[in-house]
């Protein structure tokens, strides 16, 4: 039995200003490589992605974070775990209004979240009011971006075998 493949959201979230632009930038990249089924957003504020959910199967969010790790260090969380780590360690606080936490408990309350929700936080120390990004947080792109666009093609394979072993 053959099975249409999962539809995969990817949002960036972020801003014009410095390295808050790192989610935008990561959402363009991963857009530049293509694949089907891969819908790439960016919001400008978290409360955004509940516009665009419908008929997703997985939800991927990237956005800069402040928190205790190196500059440009990726951190990956499920939902709900990040809640846990919300506001211990790391910070999803927003200069976009609407934090992240609460609009993912939002769309899990109104029943629009997908069952798998992917949050990917990169560590940009604190966000400033620049119009460029770093250099340090620049020279992290290219890994962060392959990192993650390796988890949605390899997530869609793993679901496809899944399902022809099974089907």
């Amino acid at each position: 039995m053959k099975t249409a493949p999962q539809k995969q959201l990817l949002i960036g979230i972020g801003s014009p200003h410095g390295d808050d632009q790192i989610g935008w930038m990561i959402a363009e990249a991963i857009g530049a490589k293509g694949g089907t089924n891969i819908t790439v957003r960016r919001a400008s504020v978290p409360l955004d992605l509940l516009d665009w959910l419908k008929g997703a199967d997985s939800l991927h969010i990237v956005d800069a974070c402040v928190g205790s790790n190196a500059v440009g260090e990726l951190t990956r969380w499920e939902w709900p775990e990040l809640v846990a780590d919300h506001h211990d360690r790391t910070s999803f606080r927003s200069t976009h209004g609407f934090d992240l936490v609460s609009a993912l408990r939002l769309g899990e309350k109104l029943g629009r979240l997908p069952s798998k929700v992917v949050i990917w936080g990169i560590e940009v120390g604190r966000v400033s009011q620049t119009i460029r990004p770093t250099e340090e947080i620049m020279h992290h792109l290219n890994a962060i971006s392959d990192r993650i666009y390796q988890e949605l093609t390899d997530a869609r394979k793993v679901a496809g075998a899944i399902l022809a072993k099974t089907g």
